[in-house]
């Protein structure tokens, strides 16, 4: 047995006397589970600071939680400028007198992942391996390593090409989604293009210009309404540091962001796994968003579209605000048509952040059809974004499967398993 540390430069230093003017930076997102990675040739000076130095030929390990565990780091074969800078949280090892890509396999095999796991240091959420620990890991020197790497590249390259077309039916299914909802909600007709609501073909219903370009024509009949005069905008308030919500058996939900996230491929958002009782929240001074409120991101995730709805009394983080309807309305409808109204536009930059403010959201101005149509519209998006949803899930689950076959692959082979 021989420690990595005796086979490979850990957490290496590349001078940045050796870096020029422009260099290849990577950003943590631009690095995958499958071991791709992609650089952008830019201008040293105009990069953040505190990033890693890198070269041509080292291995990047993702040495923050929950990149390690997933498996992230990349093996750099190619840079257009020979260096590279990229996150912090991007631990370089340079193989010195061990195969480069023996290396990145048993740098992504169960066995080191897990190991790294009971070595973690730090606060949760921002748990890290040390370069002690990869240093000091292990692993038997006899193993052919060419043979691996050659058997590895086989079996991995068909289980990828396997999963690559997985993931490309969930995304055809996605952007069926967003269409099937965007004709749903500004146009009301179905996949068929007939309107959900009486089943007469678009080509015979009268239609007018909404105004909005990304909506366009709307039926005739329908309004346009800004958001201020169908819902009241309410904000949230910053999450009580001295109060463990966790430990609360009963209350009411207390949402945040990272929940919201967790839970916005969903129309419904699930009870919260933080709760706030009365008399805590009245302590607070903390008031209810109501049930049948729609939550939106003031920040981050807001490009990413999560809008979700609360069929319970709750309380929000500062950093969502909540559309609580003030006239009677179909609340899944309009959850519906928010999803697909992109805000990025009227974003702007507070504190380092792109964020949207509360009365930029109450001057949207959004189509209104009656009632009856909204209770149709919603319906029928109900059950097809629900078929969509179980499709999805039967890919995810084969993707998973696919995902632990390789892993268990990759761990024999390292082990000293042959027969892969």
């Amino acid at each position: 047995m021989i420690r990595l540390k005796e086979v490979a430069v850990i957490n290496s230093t590349t001078p940045s006397s050796l870096i020029g003017e422009y260099v290849d930076y990577l950003p943590m997102q631009e690095v995958t589970e499958t071991g791709k990675y992609t650089t952008k040739k830019q201008k040293k000076g105009q990069l953040p600071s505190g990033l890693n130095n890198f070269q041509q030929g080292d291995y990047l390990l993702a040495k923050i939680s929950p990149c390690f565990e997933n498996g992230k780091g990349a093996l750099i074969s190619s840079l257009e400028t020979g260096f590279g800078m990229g996150s912090s949280e991007l631990m370089p090892i340079k193989p010195v007198s061990i195969n480069p890509e023996f290396l990145g396999y048993l740098l992504s095999s169960p066995e080191f992942i897990n190991a790294g796991i009971h070595d973690y240091k730090g606060a949760t959420g921002h748990q890290r391996v040390s370069p002690r620990f990869v240093g000091e890991f292990v692993f038997d020197e006899s193993i052919d390593q060419e043979r691996v790497v050659s058997l590895l590249n086989e079996k991995t390259k068909s289980i990828n090409s396997q999963i690559t077309s997985l993931t490309q039916k969930l995304h055809h299914l996605e952007e069926y989604k967003t269409a099937l909802i965007h004709n749903a909600v500004t146009k009301g007709l179905d996949a068929n293009n007939k309107r959900i609501l009486d089943g007469t073909p678009a080509e015979e219903m009268t239609w007018k210009d909404s105004g909005v370009e990304w909506m366009g024509d709307i039926p005739d009949g329908w309004g346009m309404s800004k958001i201020k005069n169908m819902f009241n905008v309410i904000g949230g308030y910053a999450a009580p540091n001295d109060i463990d919500m966790k430990e609360n058996k009963n209350g009411i939900s207390f949402y945040r962001m990272a929940f919201m996230g967790k839970n916005s491929f969903t129309l419904n958002m699930p009870k919260s796994d933080e709760l706030l009782t009365e008399d805590q929240a009245k302590f607070l001074g903390f008031s209810k968003v109501k049930a049948g409120s729609i939550l939106i991101p003031k920040s981050g995730s807001v490009y990413k579209n999560h809008r979700c709805l609360v069929n319970e009394d709750c309380y929000i983080v500062s950093h969502i605000m909540a559309l609580s309807p003030s006239k009677d309305l179909s609340s899944e409808y309009f959850t519906f048509l928010l999803k697909i109204l992109d805000m990025a536009k009227d974003m702007t930059k507070t504190t380092g952040l792109d964020s949207i403010g509360q009365d930029d959201v109450k001057n949207f101005e959004i189509c209104n059809p009656s009632k009856h149509e909204q209770i149709a519209i919603s319906d029928y998006l109900l059950v097809k974004t629900s078929l969509i949803g179980e499709m999805k899930s039967e890919i995810n689950k084969k993707i998973a499967l696919l995902v632990e076959y390789k892993k268990s692959l990759i761990n024999e082979a390292v082990s000293g398993g042959v027969n892969v």
